[in-house]
């Protein structure tokens, strides 16, 4: 192959499946994975590892961590009073398996031990027990815990599994097998076998060579080698190795360096004399010292001259094979290091430190390097300054450069990697693409020697930059072949040569992506003989592979009958082997997926040996209960295909039996898409309008209760209006049936209104009906007799009487009756009264007089008796209205019309003018009667077995919003909406123990949804009692509103959704009716029998009783649970429901249900909580106001931040140790450990990476949200948004609140406490207790300006769209959002850090610009910009997070 004139090699192989990919790496976002498999060999070894000690062989980025961090949270569950111990062979591994356990557990406390904390100094055991002090997990090289074992500091009794990675090092001498030999394998006896810690093993590295070898590691660790037994399709669907690419290049003279000549003839010359350390050992007489003089002057080597040696062979190294100005870099940094050393040692320590005077000694004989050195220009561009070798590679890496490339370069020696990361970065073909750093070994930092530029934490930043895609190159040395996680690469290249087959191996295992290439730059020495055997060896391990792939499909191709055949009697339907598989991947598939790592398709594990006898277990998703996620095939097979067939056979067999499954052995769902359920088809579907039955008329059956024969029994309801400043009678109200208490308030102005109150009935022996028929004609013809035209006084179907002595009725009425002229009335004949009702001739309406007022004509006070009586008198007209039901269109206030009458045309009335005044309201009072009387109907009629006794909450409930703005179901569906759902979900939570998260839904939706409901209120024949109709006072005949035609037919057909409301009312009636501010089961039990009979409801209590808790976990295993309990302030009877509460995924062998059914379960228990609060607070706030509010109350962010609030603090010890006095210091260190670290979820990779996004976004936002859940005024939707939270963090929440509810056995109280000791209910009671909180969202609120500043026509189209979009020159993604209308932008937010936030602040944006323009009378918008125009605004900060902080 030719590339620019330039030949290239091409080498073709295959190799195995196993290094084709990682489950645990960070992937390219692009790259099509499937860690389908990964969960199938995680699954299969981690079970392995549960039943025994097991080597874990499993290729180089197979998950063998995965498998460990498993195992290890399933030991410390098993036994969290032992220590975990994790060994790895090199400091660098040991740091990545750290962070990697640590960040995927941080439940739990690791230590990290390395040489680098000079743990050789650690001499004692306190020191140790400090060290360990309430550690879970160790994290070290071999030989740190060799050394603890070795002086007695940790016994293998304190340990409970021992994990070695890179096990294949356990062999001879090595640290893993001392610890095998000296302190594991001595107590393996009978007495002694208990207190040895189980043992697992990892490893990448074929073991191929020898049986005999395998056996030998097997004995020494105590454990047996497994690996994944592996499926055929796995053969083809991981082999993704790239093509060899070999470039050649001929040596060619570059510069030598002046730099490195001057620091040859620098080092070539020290005088051994000059050296402090052999100063320091001739002036000690001690024996030690002299021979140790001694065996420096032999060798002529002192630590200076060594560090001074080595320097000089990397730089010569360097010039040799990167040219001369990596070498000249490499000598400056060095120099400068020196200088910069010595400064320090000789500044802050002593000057007779070993290591201080070593600096100022190789800093003085440098000296004649550093001074031309500040003087040098170090130029890349020169000729000849590079090497022909890495003039090779920068060309290369120029012509294959793409935007995603991610490159891993091998080299041979750490200054190497150094060097050619600073030619890389700076020459000119590279540095504008490409940004490399260097990955190498880290050595003991006790003294890091003068070309040691390696910085443990610095490097693994920079590798997690070169995960997400900040950095692109990294330059390493061989310890990236083995152990350490590496992410597949599109581009690796070998600068160096291989050392061997086993390196060249590793090294190209590493480019796993599609089309990615394998580069290799061999000397053009290389022997051919040397090259054809490894050629040879090559194919030698191809050909193992084609041959096992060759053998395995021809085992396939052998036909196996099938053995089971499974019938539906009822519907004919058949499950067959060949479509088993089929059948289950289609169920799986259709399984919600909330962990976002779990893949929804089958796993399979064969088991046995393929051609003889094999089994295969299937694993189903862990949305499943535990008893249905496995299944295993019930014969043995020959094939692989038959064997997982069988497993899947039976695993749908066992959905089938479970419910899960219809009789058309389909999934549920899909039978209800195909309509092919007669159940489904009832329930749900519906029609948008219904037929209703015509409002029923109770004043008709009034009528005939007075008109029947005999003397009808009378019922005295005492009528009372209270207004500030205004005196009224107080009045009866009789009708022949009893009705309780109604109270209700009538409005004459916005800010005015009468509070009326109607008691209860009491029953009059003797009552003259006839006067108090009588009285009431009088009392409304007098002022409505403009409404009363024909109008009898048999007629009325409610009489109205003053509220006096029975017997004094007649005279009242004799007096109240009689009108006198005005011109012959005499006020001094009633001094009491103040005004009088006055009736012009000709005129309908009376008119209110006030004696005292001052007339119109000569302005003195009215006398009958005076010479000159007054001709013509002022008068104020009553109120023409009648309308007083609705606050709504009300005036600020009424003013008072004055008139002015002759005297000689008006006669006084005798009917004091108060009662007149009370007339006015008795229309509206006749229609809540109306109202009334139509709701006692309904309870005497389909609610009767309900026997609800609170006549007002029932008036309200079967009251529609059209027909009232206040007195309405609407706050009585909102609590029956939230008590319906709970006892809805409670019921079939526990009536179908094995349903899925999902399947319980869909059961709760067929008994609450509105098709089902409707049906309810309509069968009932409730429809008729509705009060559909708004009072029309025009209308109004004294309650008989069917005497005369109505302008306008009530409408005869209500929506659904309306009748399905009524039902939720009634229920929040029967929560609430005899008991205040309680709750009445009995009552709301019989509502649910009325309306929903096919449910056997049951109280809360009996309900609770049938519901198990799980399987309960061991004592040790639920003390790891404590500190969840300490931080909810709740202890639990049976921890194993806190367990499942907090697991969102698990394996499929686990017994522990994830949080799925708590989840549902408890999301109605947080509404059953949170809205009775709203209900009955004393605001009595309206439904759009509750609402808002239980939106904003139970949202995911709200929740997620409580979740994420709700911490506890861990001591530890931090150890110091001083290399140089040797002496260690400890610091007592707090953690804080949060309830979101709890969350058990297995496979999410990103898990963590979410995890520290959303503790970084809380420490941020966390006062200023806190703030206002104290005293904001407006809820912070956007700041709470950038919280980022996973929906783990809210549904933890609800899932811990239906374990204590079940734990509790039915206490709501102690739901409650657990939501105080989060710090939520004191939120809850202030928007129980608080009007003036704005909780609409931003969004909601953008419809609404929209809606109101376009009252008229057709509503604009609004579009609000977001973007995510990389950030330059940084990893990571930013959003923006920009809102339009009718294609207009109104606003734009950009550098949001998730899509909620930049929609919610561009929302709010939006809102405050049209506010803004309304204010200004604009109607006009922005246009939307230019395309160019609006690229350059991105390029342009935004503040838009710093604005919605401040406000």
């Amino acid at each position: 192959m030719s590339v620019s004139g330039r030949t290239y090699i091409a080498i073709t192989m295959d190799s195995d499946f196993d290094e084709s990919w990682s489950d645990t790496s960070e992937e390219d976002e692009g790259r099509d994975i499937t860690p389908i498999q990964s969960r199938a060999y995680q699954i299969e070894m981690f079970e392995h590892s549960m039943k025994g000690n097991v080597i874990a062989v499993m290729a180089t980025g197979s998950g063998k961590t995965q498998i460990a961090k498993l195992r290890i949270q399933a030991e410390l569950e098993r036994s969290p009073n032992k220590l975990v111990w994790f060994t790895a062979p090199s400091v660098v591994l040991a740091y990545q398996q750290y962070r990697f356990l640590s960040q995927h557990l941080p439940a739990y406390q690791f230590r990290l031990i390395t040489g680098m904390d000079n743990a050789e100094y650690w001499t004692s055991l306190e020191i140790w027990r400090k060290v360990l002090y309430h550690i879970h997990v160790v994290v070290s090289t071999p030989a740190i815990l060799q050394q603890a074992l070795n002086h007695g500091f940790v016994a293998m009794k304190g340990i409970s599994l021992l994990i070695f990675d890179e096990a294949h090092h356990c062999v001879k001498d090595s640290s893993m097998n001392s610890i095998m030999r000296h302190h594991y394998h001595p107590k393996l006896t009978p007495e002694t076998l208990h207190e040895l810690p189980h043992v697992l093993g990892l490893s990448a590295s074929p073991i191929t060579k020898k049986r005999e070898e395998v056996a030998d590691l097997e004995n020494n660790l105590n454990a047996t080698c497994k690996s994944p037994l592996l499926q055929l399709e796995e053969y083809t669907t991981f082999v993704n190795m790239p093509e060899p690419l070999v470039l050649t290049h001929s040596p060619t003279p570059h510069h030598s360096s002046d730099l490195l000549d001057r620091l040859t003839a620098a080092v070539c010359a020290v005088n051994i004399e000059q050296d402090p350390a052999v100063a320091v050992l001739r002036r000690s007489k001690a024996r030690y010292a002299q021979e140790k003089l001694e065996k420096i002057l032999r060798k002529q080597r002192t630590p200076a001259m060594e560090e001074m040696q080595a320097l000089l062979r990397s730089c010569t190294d360097i010039q040799q094979n990167l040219g001369a100005w990596a070498c000249d870099m490499f000598i400056k940094k060095c120099v400068e290091k020196v200088e910069l050393t010595s400064s320090r040692e000789l500044e802050f320590l002593a000057t007779e430190s070993p290591s201080a005077e070593r600096s100022v000694f190789i800093a003085s004989t440098l000296k004649s390097v550093h001074l031309p050195l500040r003087m040098a220009n170090l130029d890349l561009t020169t000729t000849g300054s590079v090497s022909s070798k890495v003039k090779l590679l920068v060309e290369f890496l120029r012509e294959c450069y793409q935007s995603d490339l991610r490159c891993l370069i091998f080299v041979k020696t750490r200054p190497t990697a150094w060097s050619l990361t600073d030619i890389i970065n700076n020459h000119p073909l590279t540095q504008d693409r490409y940004r490399a750093f260097s990955f190498v070994g880290v050595s003991n930092p006790t003294y890091r020697g003068v070309c040691d530029f390696a910085e443990l934490g610095v490097q693994h930043d920079n590798f997690e930059s070169f995960r997400r895609g900040g950095l692109n190159v990294c330059v390493a040395t061989s310890v990236l072949e083995e152990g350490v996680d590496v992410p597949a690469m599109n581009l690796v290249i070998c600068f160096d040569e291989r050392p061997n087959f086993r390196s060249f191996v590793q090294s190209r295992g590493r480019a796993r992506q599609r089309e990615s290439r394998f580069v290799m730059f061999p000397e053009a020495a290389l022997k051919r003989t040397q090259w054809q055997a490894l050629e040879d060896e090559m194919n030698e391990e191809c050909q193992k592979s084609l041959d096992s792939i060759e053998h395995r499909e021809r085992m396939e191709r052998v036909e196996e009958a099938d053995s089971e055949v499974f019938r539906i009697p009822s519907t004919g339907a058949v499950l067959t082997f060949a479509e088993a598989r089929q059948h289950l991947d289609r169920f799986c598939a259709r399984l919600p997926n909330k962990d976002t790592a779990e893949h929804a398709a089958p796993v399979f594990i064969l088991e046995g040996q393929p051609g003889v006898e094999l089994h295969a277990k299937v694993y189903l998703p862990s949305s499943l209960p535990p008893s249905l996620r496995t299944a295993k095939s019930r014969s043995s097979w020959l094939t692989e295909k038959r064997a997982k067939q069988d497993a899947a056979f039976q695993a749908y067999r066992a959905l089938y039996d479970a419910g899960l499954v219809t009789d058309h052995l389909l999934p549920s769902e899909v039978a209800k898409d195909q309509e092919a359920s007669k159940e489904d088809d009832e329930i749900e579907k519906r029609d948008g309008l219904y037929d209703v039955l015509k409002q029923y008329n109770p004043w008709p059956n009034i009528m005939e209760l007075w008109e029947a024969s005999g003397s009808p029994t009378v019922y005295a309801h005492r009528l009372t209006m209270e207004a500030p400043g205004c005196v009224y009678p107080c009045m009866l109200l009789l009708l022949p049936v009893k009705l309780s208490k109604l109270s209700f308030s009538l409005f004459t102005t916005k800010t005015a209104g009468l509070k009326v109150t109607i008691g209860v009935g009491v029953e009059r022996q003797g009552f003259p009906l006839d006067v108090a028929q009588d009285i009431t004609f009088l009392l409304l013809t007098s002022v409505l007799q403009r409404r009363l035209t024909g109008l009898r006084k048999e007629h009325l179907p409610s009489l109205f009487v003053p509220d006096i002595e029975q017997s004094s009725l007649p005279n009242w009425y004799g007096a109240a009756s009689r009108s006198i002229p005005m011109i012959d009335f005499d006020q001094t004949n009633d001094a009491k009264r103040r005004s009088y009702l006055v009736h012009r001739k000709r005129s309908n309406v009376p008119f209110l007089w006030q004696p005292n007022a001052l007339y119109c004509d000569d302005h003195q006070t009215y006398d009958v008796s005076a010479r000159n009586r007054p001709t013509s008198i002022s008068v104020t007209l009553l109120p023409r209205t009648l309308e007083f039901l609705e606050q709504v269109n009300k005036p600020e206030s009424i003013p008072e019309v004055v008139k002015v009458l002759r005297v000689d045309e008006c006669s006084v009335l005798g009917l004091p003018s108060e009662y007149g005044t009370l007339m006015l309201f008795i229309p509206s009072v006749m229609h809540v009667l109306e109202v009334a009387l139509r709701s006692v109907a309904a309870c005497e009629g389909p609610l009767t077995t309900i026997g609800l006794d609170d006549l007002d909450l029932v008036s309200h409930a079967l009251t529609l919003p059209g027909a009232s703005h206040t007195r309405n179901y609407e706050r009585l569906e909102f609590i029956g909406d939230a008590i319906l759902k709970f006892y809805a979900a409670l019921h079939v939570f526990a009536d179908h123990l094995n349903y899925p998260a999902y399947h319980l839904t869909r059961s709760r939706g067929r008994i609450i949804n509105n098709a089902r409901l409707q049906r309810a209120t309509r069968v009932l024949g409730l429809d008729q009692y509705l009060s559909r109709r708004a009072f029309a006072a025009k209308e109004w005949a004294a309650g008989v509103s069917e005497l005369k035609p109505l302008v306008k037919q009530p409408s005869k057909e209500l929506s659904s959704k309306t009748l399905a409301d009524v039902v939720e009312a009634v229920i929040g009636v029967a929560s609430v009716s005899g008991v205040e501010g309680g709750f009445s089961e009995e009552k709301v039990l019989a509502a649910l029998k009325l309306f929903i009979g096919e449910v056997a409801w049951r109280p809360l209590s009996e309900i609770v009783a049938q519901i198990h808790p799980p399987e309960e976990m061991s004592e040790s295993a639920a003390d790891m649970l404590a500190p969840v309990e300490a931080m909810i302030g709740y202890s639990f009877q049976h921890r194993s429901l806190l367990a499942e509460a907090l697991t969102q995924s698990s394996l499929a062998s686990d017994v522990r249900s994830t949080y799925d059914r708590l989840e549902f379960l408890g999301d109605s228990v947080l509404d059953y909580v949170v809205v009775p609060k709203l209900f009955h607070s004393s605001l009595r706030l309206g439904p759009d106001q509750m609402s808002v509010r239980r939106a904003a109350l139970v949202s995911h962010q709200t929740l997620a931040f409580f979740a994420q609030k709700t911490c506890c603090t861990r001591s530890s010890f931090q150890v110091h140790t001083d290399p140089r006095t040797k002496k260690s210091t400890d610091t007592e260190q707090h953690q804080t450990i949060y309830l979101t670290d709890y969350i058990r979820q297995v496979g999410n990779q990103h898990a963590p990476r979410e995890r520290q996004a959303t503790l970084s976004n809380f420490r941020e936002i966390q006062a200023s949200i806190l703030e206002f859940f104290v005293s904001g005024t407006r809820f912070p939707w956007t700041l709470l948004s950038r919280l980022g939270a996973p929906k783990s963090f809210s549904d933890i929440i609800e899932s811990i609140l239906a374990a204590v509810f079940i734990d509790s056995r039915d206490n709501l109280g102690a739901c409650e406490a657990v939501l105080e000791t989060m710090g939520y209910m004191s939120l809850v009671r202030r928007f129980a207790n608080e009007r003036d909180i704005d909780t609409q969202h931003p969004e909601s609120k953008l419809h609404e300006v929209i809606q109101t500043q376009v009252r008229e026509g057709p509503q604009p189209p609004l579009e609000i769209v977001t973007q995510e979009r990389k950030k330059k020159g940084e990893p990571g993604t930013d959003w923006r959002c920009r809102v339009t209308i009718d294609g207009k932008l109104i606003a734009r937010v950009k550098h949001a850090s998730c899509s909620d936030e930049a929609r919610y602040a561009a929302a709010e944006r939006a809102v405050e610009a049209l506010r803004k323009k309304r204010k200004r009378g604009s109607t006009e918008v922005q246009q939307d910009a230019p395309k160019e125009q609006l690229e350059q605004e991105e390029q342009e900060p935004n503040d838009f997070l710093d604005t919605v902080e401040r406000q």
